[in-house]
């Protein structure tokens, strides 16, 4: 299997706006694949891994229920929600959603290889009340090693589902 690498969002990536001189976290990871993937199949496989199905059911526990379905509708492009997130743009090789100050972002680029998955996420600053300074806050910020392991861990997943 092919390592997953921390890389450098792409130029033309919707969640390099959203970072864009607002000071939000913004991360990117990427693998390659050996076989040609389009965004459709990728959010699907991404969606429906048994590592993310966890976190449906924890977000289902929040009054943020998903299914299979809504998975593939999201990725057929005939919904616009997704348990929490709402799509904010799309493209033809981008998903960008969006869940209060979380973002997440799905892009595909194809090559002579196969294809090149990415996945990033963003959490928007906010204002701390009794310093006034602009941070990712505690509870983002304690959790921010796990999160960079449960990236990596959800595009393996997807990589692995994908390379079969």
């Amino acid at each position: 299997m092919t390592a997953i690498l921390k890389c450098d969002l792409p130029d033309e990536s919707l969640l390099s706006q959203y970072g864009k001189d607002t000071g939000a976290y913004v991360d990117c990871f990427c693998v390659d694949v050996p076989k040609q993937v389009n965004l459709e199949d990728y959010i699907t496989a991404f969606y429906t891994t048994p590592l993310f199905k966890l976190e449906r059911l924890l977000l289902k526990l929040a009054s943020y229920p998903s299914t299979d379905r809504d998975v593939i509708a999201l990725a057929a492009n005939q919904s616009d929600r997704f348990a929490a997130w709402k799509l904010v743009e799309r493209t033809q090789k981008q998903i960008f959603l969006n869940a209060g100050r979380t973002s997440s972002w799905l892009h595909v680029d194809k090559n002579e290889q196969g294809a090149r998955l990415y996945f990033g996420s963003a959490v928007a600053n906010t204002t701390n009340a009794k310093t006034g300074k602009t941070e990712m806050g505690f509870l983002f910020s304690a959790l921010l090693g796990f999160h960079i392991l449960y990236s990596r861990a959800l595009l393996w997943s997807a990589q692995k589902r994908l390379s079969t």
